[in-house]
């Protein structure tokens, strides 16, 4: 329990238990954590943010075209972001 206390140290809320369901191989669900997430917010940062994690989840589930696409995704909002 102090352990996975440690690996999400500085998350919290549905961001926290997203990071916990990837460790704990629960990929789907940390999925849907992570898509309701990008739905609800409109700070770019955070959208890059959410992209990234359902990349990570597309990943471990073997979706490498759809893990692509969402890191695509997450790394042109961070250039945006970074060239202004």
């Amino acid at each position: 329990t102090q352990r996975i206390r440690q690996e999400t140290e500085g998350e919290k809320g549905w961001p926290r238990l997203g990071s916990l369901l990837i460790r704990l191989g629960n990929y789907s669900l940390a999925e849907q954590i992570y898509t309701v997430l990008l739905n609800l917010t409109n700070d770019p940062l955070e959208v890059a943010q959410w992209h990234h994690q359902i990349g990570i989840t597309k990943n471990h589930q073997e979706q490498h075209t759809q893990a692509i696409e969402c890191y695509e995704k997450s790394l042109k909002i961070y250039q945006k972001r970074l060239s202004h």
